[in-house]
């Protein structure tokens, strides 16, 4: 079977390699063939697990990735390279094991304050919406992509509140 895109799923973890985060689908990945498998009523589901995320655990071809990342968006960049992959492709393959390990640390982007992110959260839901209509038309459940960035806009106001004048222009 000849594929555009092969992946797994990515387990995280705080300090403790043992005491890892896995990824639990609630669906079988093995059963995703094309791309548009990813869109039907169990879009909920893969958005939750991570698979449209991390470019982590995926096998890409290198004859569909001619643009790479926008240099300009930092939150949200590897969902955005995603979808403009699988925006490009139809045949796609899954394994249902966490292939790929990766520690959560306290700089990373999603635990720190940056000044533009509300205009990168802006930016990801517009291009985010956008793909997603390209690639699936109507055949996901959109609310699930709302209520993560509504989770966004009040963890980063939070962060935002927390560093107080640092974070102001």
């Amino acid at each position: 079977l000849i594929v555009d895109l092969s992946g797994g799923l990515l387990a995280t973890f705080d300090g403790n390699y043992q005491e890892s985060e896995l990824q639990k689908c609630q669906i079988d990945l093995e059963e995703i063939k094309e791309v548009r498998d990813l869109g039907n009523e169990n879009f909920p589901n893969h958005y939750m697990s991570g698979i449209f995320n991390s470019p982590c655990c995926k096998l890409y071809k290198n004859i569909y990735i001619n643009k790479g990342f926008d240099t300009e968006q930092w939150l949200g960049e590897d969902l955005l390279f995603n979808l403009n992959y699988l925006k490009n492709i139809k045949k796609v393959s899954y394994v249902n094991r966490n292939l790929y390990f990766a520690r959560r640390g306290i700089q990373s982007t999603t635990n720190t304050f940056k000044k533009d992110v509300f205009i990168q959260l802006e930016n990801l839901e517009e291009k985010t919406f956008d793909l997603f209509v390209k690639i699936f038309g109507g055949q996901y459940e959109f609310s699930v992509f709302k209520e993560t960035l509504q989770w966004h806009i009040i963890y980063y106001s939070l962060l935002m509140f927390k560093n107080g004048d640092e974070s102001l222009p």
